[in-house]
């Protein structure tokens, strides 16, 4: 089962900034978050060093 996230414009505006800061280690934390989100959302993230 798959879980759809709504983001609040802060977040997004969030998102936009770290996609023109061009880090992409942050972008790839980041993906890796929403997508453990919308597939565990109630579950805990393993504590993983990327």
């Amino acid at each position: 089962m798959s879980y759809r996230l709504r983001f609040t414009s802060n977040a997004i505006k969030d998102i936009e900034y770290h996609k023109k800061s061009g880090d992409k280690k942050v972008l790839k934390k980041i993906e890796v978050l929403l997508e453990e989100l919308t597939k565990h959302p109630k579950t805990e993230l393993d504590n993983q060093k990327s």
